[in-house]
């Protein structure tokens, strides 16, 4: 298209004045602007901080990488020397100290031990304490009695059917178990008589747990202390269904349990039951004092 005169006549001075009053009422899209470079910017700083971020997760998983490699050689390491210390240790019988640190770990409600005694043998391990919450002393009894190691010696032998008309509540539990529960006296010739609470589980691995309680702080000649012994029947049956009791244990918990106190000599007892005729043997077995099948059967 051909110029006009006022056109070709202007020179760069009137052209600069033209160019600045045709833009003069233009809205520059300055808010826009703006927004766009604070986009811009935080496109910049999201990419940097991912970059770090990603910087930072290679170097970190790259640390724990190195560090569990190297507990799992010291893990390692440790359980080969464990290993080669111990000689391939095997589990012991289960000591009266252990029998005892199992019974102060899990008794069924808090109070105050004393009096820790007991006594084993092959085939049985056994514990008594005075417990004390703050009602009255009362003894207690722990037993554990299963299958020998060696033989000359009867274990309790095999689950027996629970009989209707057993000696106490008997009932067969789901896993084959059965439970004896008994509430009843001390027999005993003497006074006071103290009264006598017990839970028994025959299991069917052949180990049998006996727990007694008493009202007394002494089964025998002692007057009660309080009306009834400490743990409800509940209590005693829940704490011999409990499945800490083992007739084997690592050998260091019975290393760590034995200055609990010096266990009583078992087979001077034995002897001396036996001495007094087989009804005093077999009555100390009964109330699980003795091992099953420590006292001579008659013929």
């Amino acid at each position: 298209m051909p110029l006009t005169r006022l056109e070709t006549d202007m020179d760069d001075d009137d052209f600069g004045t033209l160019f600045r009053r045709a833009v003069a009422t233009l809205d520059p899209p300055s808010e826009r602007l703006a927004e766009a470079g604070l986009q811009r910017g935080r496109r910049q700083r999201q990419r940097r901080r991912l970059a770090g971020v990603g910087t930072g997760a290679a170097v970190l998983a790259g640390v724990v990488g190195l560090g569990a490699a190297v507990l799992s050689a010291g893990a390692g390491g440790g359980s080969g020397r464990a290993a080669a210390g111990s000689g391939g240790a095997r589990p012991v019988a289960v000591t009266p100290q252990a029998v005892l640190q199992t019974a102060l770990d899990t008794l069924p409600a808090p109070g105050r031990t004393s009096g820790y005694a007991g006594a084993g043998m092959d085939g049985y391990s056994g514990t008594t304490f005075v417990y004390d919450d703050g009602h009255g002393a009362a003894a207690v009894q722990v037993t554990l009695e299963y299958p020998p190691a060696h033989a000359g010696r009867k274990s309790p032998g095999a689950v027996v059917v629970c009989k209707t008309k057993a000696d106490g509540d008997c009932s067969v539990l789901a896993d084959g178990s059965h439970l004896r529960l008994r509430q009843g006296q001390q027999d005993t010739s003497g006074v006071p008589n103290s009264t006598e609470w017990e839970a028994q589980l025959v299991r069917p691995d052949g180990v049998s747990i006996d727990i007694i309680e008493w009202n007394a702080p002494e089964p025998k000649a002692a007057p009660g202390s309080r009306p009834a012994p400490p743990f409800t029947m509940a209590e005693l049956a829940a704490w011999v269904e409990d499945p800490v009791w083992q007739s084997r244990i690592p050998a260091h918990r019975a290393t760590a349990t034995a200055r609990l106190f010096t266990p009583a000599d078992l087979q001077a007892k034995v002897a001396g039951a036996n001495s007094h005729g087989a009804g005093d043997c077999a009555k100390a077995a009964h109330a699980h004092k003795l091992p099953a099948g420590s006292c001579p059967t008659g013929h």
